[in-house]
């Protein structure tokens, strides 16, 4: 999984964690702040290559990550321990 996200830039990388985290409102200032996504307009260039890379998938305004697998990592990734 490692290698998949070598592949994506930063920006994308904290998008992704913040879809996957359940926030609804990722556009606010708090969850810009939070997942260090900088802007608005950033957040759409973000979400179309992703959808282009075909990582997520947009319906209506619903954004979901196509990989049960990379949704999964995203979420214990932040929790896994530092190697000693």
């Amino acid at each position: 999984m490692e290698y998949f996200t070598e592949r994506l830039t930063t920006g994308q990388l904290n998008y992704l964690k913040a879809l996957q985290s359940g926030t609804s409102r990722i556009c606010s200032k708090e969850s810009l702040v939070t997942f260090q996504l900088k802007s608005s307009s950033r957040i759409a260039r973000i979400k179309q290559s992703l959808e282009e890379k075909e990582i997520i998938e947009i319906h209506r305004d619903q954004v979901q990550i196509i990989d049960p697998v990379l949704n999964y990592w995203l979420a214990i990734a932040d929790r896994k321990e530092p190697d000693s």
